[in-house]
This record gives C-alpha cells, structure tokens and sequence, in this order.
C-alpha cells in the first residue's frame, strides 16, 4: 500500500470514527453550529467537511515535501556518477590513446592496434 492511500485510509477511518460519536465536536467551529439544529447544522457539517479537507491537504503537502527532497537527493546522486562515469571514459581512451602510442614506438614496423575497431 503505497503512502498517499494509506494517509487517505487514516484520514477516511478518522472521519468515519468522528461520526460515529455521540454528537458533533463543539470544540470546533462547525460543531457548535451543528449542535445548533436545523439548517445552521448543515453549515456547520459543510465547514467540518472543509475543515477534514484542509487537515488531509496539509498532510498531502507533507508527504509530497518528503517525496521532493527524496527526489533531489536521487537526481544528485545520479548526476554525481554521470560525472564520474564520464571521468572514467575519459581516463580510459587516454590510456587507451598512450598504450597505443607506446606500442607503435616500441614496434614501428608492426600495424597499430588502434586501427582495429574498439569495443
């Protein structure tokens, strides 16, 4: 299960746990209007829906804010061995450049190694 479904799982057993109580929270604003009857409870039951809205976005905003920085981290880290996986060619074909050379001064007469296709 991957984060954003079980944030949205823990969010959604919150509210379901929330209904299931006595009554409406008149610690909140939306409670206290719900507690009230009638149609000022449907205002209230709206603002305890934006309410759950906001607290599941700040959470979203939290966990995309983690997958960001692990995200950069991974773009660093990649671009730390393009670097050094470029370094290596380019040590390697001078070394390859300097042996061949070494073996053409050492046999003059024999063909180059180099003019072979390399693999």
């Amino acid at each position: 299960m991957n984060r954003s479904t079980m944030v949205s799982a823990t969010f959604a057993l919150g509210l379901l746990a929330a209904a299931c109580t006595n009554g409406p929270d008149t610690e909140t604003f939306g409670g206290q209007l719900q507690a009230e009857g009638g149609s000022i409870a449907a205002t209230g039951q709206k603002w305890s829906k934006g309410d759950a809205a906001i607290a599941e976005g700040r959470a979203l905003i939290k966990e995309g804010e983690a997958d960001v920085e692990n995200g950069e981290a991974r773009i660093s880290k990649g671009q730390r061995k393009i670097r050094q996986g470029e370094a290596l060619i380019r040590d390697g074909e001078q070394l390859k450049l300097k042996a061949e050379e070494e073996y053409r001064l050492l046999n003059p007469k024999t063909k180059s190694p180099g003019s072979a296709p390399s693999s």
